[in-house]
Formats: structure tokens, sequence, C-alpha cells
């Protein structure tokens, strides 16, 4: 069982600099051994789990795991994987609650935002051209911009999700097929002048008006992860910055930064959020809360419905929700774009970033550490 472990701890760290690389990385192991997936067989999975929530790496070596070594591979392979990427947030979140909200750090962050915003503007783009083919997967993406951008209650922010699927499940064509990523979140909040960073105080959790257990929390916001890291960003801004009010938008975006340099990407910024609410142990209890309920989920729907392709209904109603999640995520970027230095090499780092991971695929963690090297030494 370590030997299994072991593999899939070294997948998830060769994530690191190929963030792409890890569900082939998956796919290669599980078609290695005795009880092996076919290619066909593991294509059907890997289009199953795409409309399901959370990172469809993990949520693939649970169900390769599984076929290979059973219950046990089923829990040892997500640790595996996820543990690189949990363990580098972890110790940059104890740098960052140490030394990061001192003023004189504030160039390195200020520098990463702008890289950030261009890394997961290049992910929306994706999502758009490989996903919207029809016009209502345009009208639900603007609905969820507006809801967002538009002062409104947490329920219309929260109704929206099920009516978008309602609507996609009745007006998509049923012959097409659906893959798009998504994204949710919520209104706009008051914005700071821009270049300054506003942290909370680190300790206990104090929330604004809802009392919510940070563990329902984070398996919450891994249930509603649709489109892995799109629908991680707008609903981990809608429950802990919005609703909970346990970070700042500052933090929130310099965990997302912390995060997307680390092997586990931008969902790996569970453990940052965890941190902050109590230590180390409650990252790991973050991770965990978050990356089971949907590798459950995932195994479930493997284990009991086989690969076979999902009804053309569910399918149009995931399309329709990530659609909606996609324009939620569009207005978070606008949300902390306005975090950004006004600055001539906020402009040169957002450029260069998009055009260096968008054409030339170079993975965030360089575009990272080089913006964070010229942010400390031009800020």
């Amino acid at each position: 069982m370590f030997k299994l472990f072991w593999a899939f701890f070294r997948i998830g760290t060769a994530a690191t600099v190929r963030p792409a690389a890890a569900v082939e990385a998956v796919g290669d192991w599980a078609d290695g051994q005795p009880k092996r997936l076919s290619a066909r067989e593991f294509a059907r999975a890997r289009d199953r789990v795409a409309v399901l929530p959370g990172p469809p790496a993990l949520n693939l070596c649970a169900w390769a795991a599984y076929r290979a070594a059973g219950i046990r591979g089923a829990l040892l392979a997500p640790l595996g994987l996820a543990a690189p990427g949990v363990l580098v947030v972890i110790a940059l979140s104890a740098a960052y609650f140490r030394w990061g909200t001192a003023t004189r750090w504030d160039g390195v962050f200020l520098g990463l935002t702008p890289v950030l915003i261009a890394v997961l503007l290049t992910g929306a783009w994706q999502s758009v051209r490989a996903g919207f083919r029809h016009w209502l997967d345009y009208a639900l993406a603007g609905a969820g911009l507006a809801a967002v951008l538009v002062p409104s209650p947490l329920w219309a922010v929260a109704a929206l999700l099920p009516l978008a699927a309602m609507a996609g499940a009745l007006l998509f064509p049923s012959v097409e097929h659906s893959d798009p990523p998504a994204t949710a979140s919520r209104r706009q909040p008051r914005r700071r002048p821009a270049g300054t960073r506003q942290v909370l105080p680190l300790g206990p959790a104090v929330t604004t008006g809802i009392a919510l257990k940070p563990a329902l929390v984070f398996a919450l916001l891994g249930l509603l992860s649709l489109g892995a890291e799109t629908g991680f960003l707008p609903v981990g801004h809608l429950l802990l910055v919005r609703t909970a009010g346990w970070f700042s938008p500052q933090e929130f975006a310099d965990g997302l930064a912390l995060a997307a340099a680390s092997p586990g990407g931008l969902m790996a910024g569970s453990a940052f959020f965890g941190y902050k609410l109590g230590g180390v142990p409650g990252a790991l209890g973050a991770a965990l809360a978050f990356y089971a309920p949907p590798a459950l989920l995932a195994l479930l729907s493997l284990r009991r419905l086989g690969t076979g392709t999902w009804p053309a209904p569910l399918r149009n109603a995931g399309r329709g929700a990530r659609a909606a999640l996609t324009g939620m995520y569009l207005a978070v970027l606008w949300i902390l774009a306005g975090l950004a230095k006004a600055h001539w090499l906020s402009v040169v780092l957002f450029a260069l970033a998009l055009v260096l991971h968008a054409r030339f695929a170079l993975a965030p963690v360089w575009l990272l550490l080089a913006a964070a090297l010229a942010g400390g030494l031009v800020y």
C-alpha cells in the first residue's frame, strides 16, 4: 500500500511544473495495473468525472485505485495525490501569517495579484472556448456576472445555480455533449484604494451575521466546486469572504496566489484558509473536508453507474450550472483586479503572464515566483 501511496505522491509532486499532466499520469498508472482500465473506459470515466465537482485528477485516482486495490487503494491514492500540494500550502501559510502581513512584504504580494488574474483569466477563456456553443451559455454566464456585480441578497445568488441547471436541462439541445468548466460568488464589495492590502487578524473565526462551522463550509465548497478550479474561485469567495467574513478580499487573493504556486493548484487553497482558522490541524481538516466529499461522490458514481455517458438532461443541467458559474467567476476576477496596484509594473506583469501562460503554457509557479521578485524590487 505504501508503494501505491508513493506512486500518487510522485504524480502530485510533478503537477507543480505540469499541472495539466496529472490526469494523464493517473491514466498511465491505471494502464499499468493488473486490473487495468482500458483506454476507452478511462476516457469515459474522465468525461463522467468532468461533470462532477472537485479536482478531476483526484476523483479519477480514487476510482483507478479502487479498481486496482479496493477500498484501501481508494483511500490512500487521493491522500498521496493531494499531500504534496497541501503540505506546500501549509508551509507557505505558516510563513505568510508569520511574516507576510508585514508592510515590507507588500510589494511581493502586490506583484502576485496581476499574474494571478492573468492565470485565472486564461482558465476562464479556455472554458468559454471549450464549452460555450449555444446562446443559452452566454445568457446564463451573463446572469452569473450580474448576480455578483449587482448587489443581490444571498438567497438570489444561491438560487441562480439550480435555476441555471433547470434552464440547461430544458433548453440545451439534447444531442450536444457538455464539457465547459464553471464558477460562483456574490455581490461586489466596496472597492479599496488600489494597491493597499487588508489582512484580517489571525485567530478564531469571526463570522458576520451567519454562524458557520468550518468543516461544513469546506465540505460544501468541495461539493459546489463544479468545473474544478473554475468553481472553486467564486464559491470560495461567496462562502469565505462574503458570507462568513473569515477573510478579507486581499487575504483571499493572497491565498489563491500561494495555492496556484503549489503542486495542488488553486484548490489546495483550502489548506491556506483552514490554516488561518486553526493552524496545522485546521489546514489538514479543511483539506480533508474539501477533497473527501467530491472524491466519494465520484467513486460512488463510477462504481454504481459505470463509465457510460451521463443522460442528456443531466449533462445539460450541469452545463447550465457551469455556464452561470463561469459568469460569476469572471465577476470575482473583476473584484480581485481592483486589488492590483495602479502601476506600470502591474500592466507589464499581467500582459507577460497572459501571453506566457495562454500561448506557451508556462506553469503558474514560475510566473508567480518571477512576479514576487519583480514586485518586491519595484513596488
